[in-house]
């Protein structure tokens, strides 16, 4: 709203102090030219080319009325920005020519005027709107910047989320290989807990029973974190529980000529 006001009052100013011999004064329809120019704007969002056709037609109406000829800066200037800066930068930098060259033309050959008055004015207005819509490409690539960033942040959330989901799973995995009944040991207590310092870990502890009812204890501290020492020690822990096995079968003469179990056994001696 703000810049609707901003262009209306500022075109209508521009009416109202350039007049020129022999031309018709400024009333309500020249005024009501500029604040049409003005309340294009409320359709730069969705339309920033049809508001450039828009002034550029208004424009066009207001000289072809023979009113005062005021320098179009200010009603030109945000519409070929707003062309610029979206992605219709060919059609501001033809408006822009078009409206350089054709008043050079005309003052030179149709009406002419001191060469020097005439090129110092094409070349201000050249430059002003070349400036203008050097902004607006500014601008554009700066929005097509960030919204290139963004969307690289929104992929890193979605792939963080991700791979924050998947560590939850190896997580619960994981405590599926940990013990949940401890043993119960005649005079001893049994109690444990497990925390690893991510949301996986190389830590493990592992209880197997053996045939003379004795209980063999696994503790294990797989070096490094996360999911490759998770991966080392379910392996780990996977070899020693069939080991176990492979010695509860040896003892009970099924088979003969296995190793030795390498677990860590714990004994409590009476005497």
């Amino acid at each position: 709203m703000a810049l609707v006001v901003v262009v209306a009052t500022a075109i209508c100013i521009s009416i109202a102090v350039a007049p020129e011999p022999d031309s018709r004064e400024p009333d309500a329809i020249a005024y009501g030219l500029g604040i049409t120019m003005g309340l294009l704007m409320f359709l730069r969002k969705r339309s920033p080319l049809g508001v450039l056709l828009g002034t550029v037609l208004c424009l066009n109406f207001y000289y072809g009325m023979d009113y005062p000829g005021f320098f179009p800066a200010v009603p030109l200037a945000v519409p070929l920005y707003l062309t610029a800066s979206s992605r219709s930068l060919g059609w501001a930098v033809g408006f822009a020519g078009l409206w350089v060259v054709f008043p050079l033309v005309y003052r030179l050959f149709i009406d002419p005027e001191p060469v020097l008055t005439v090129l110092n004015d094409s070349l201000r207005d050249g430059a002003f709107f070349g400036a203008v819509i050097l902004l607006g490409v500014v601008v554009r690539s700066q929005r097509a910047y960030s919204a290139e960033v963004a969307r690289r942040l929104q992929r890193a959330e979605s792939e963080r989320e991700r791979v924050a989901k998947e560590l939850k799973v190896a997580r619960l995995v994981q405590d599926q290989f940990l013990p949940t009944d401890l043993p119960d040991l005649p005079g001893w207590a049994a109690s444990a807990y497990y925390r690893s310092a991510r949301e996986v870990g190389g830590d493990f502890y592992d209880f197997t029973e053996m045939p003379d009812g004795r209980f063999g204890i696994a503790v294990g501290d797989v070096k490094d974190k996360g999911a490759p020492a998770a991966m080392v020690m379910a392996t780990t822990q996977g070899l020693l529980r069939a080991d176990g096995e492979a010695v509860r079968e040896h003892r009970r003469g099924w088979s003969s000529g296995f190793p030795a179990s390498r677990s860590l056994v714990l004994r409590r001696m009476d005497e």
